[in-house]
């Protein structure tokens, strides 16, 4: 595939993502970069990111860090929450506690793409209080 080709693709993802979340309601959305977009639920207070490469988006919300604190409890918590999250998963990222999910842009509709980032924001908001014990 020729370079003009991928980024007329690219940018045509790019459009098509940061419609449809705008098209959500209740989420503030601001370009951070024509394919990086910082959402919000004001509610909440809960950030995101959601970042549009290639073929995939990828949700993904930084928690905190986990480097002084990280424990059985805490990591068999956090299998607890994986268990029954749905569109999302807890990981690491070094010592940084995230939550992320990740779709396939090519078939994404509205209902997909608004019911991931609600999930993210439900199942972060549920587990902060938590969580908050296990942050540095």
């Amino acid at each position: 595939m020729s370079e003009t080709v991928e980024s007329t693709e690219a940018a045509k993802n790019n459009l098509k993502v940061k419609k449809m979340l705008l098209d959500i309601p209740g989420l503030g959305v601001k370009t951070l970069r024509e394919d990086v977009f910082l959402v919000s639920e004001p509610e909440t207070d809960i950030e995101f990111i959601v970042d549009v490469e290639e073929s995939t988006l990828f949700l993904r919300a930084e928690i905190g860090d986990v480097s002084k604190k990280g424990s059985e409890a805490l990591y068999r918590y956090l299998l607890e929450l994986n268990a029954s999250a749905v569109h999302v998963a807890f990981g690491l990222d070094d010592n940084k506690l995230i939550l992320k999910g990740d779709l396939e842009i090519d078939n994404l509709d509205e209902n997909e793409l608004e019911a991931s980032c609600k999930s993210l924001v439900v199942t972060l908001y549920q587990a902060s209080d938590e969580l908050a014990k296990y942050l540095d």
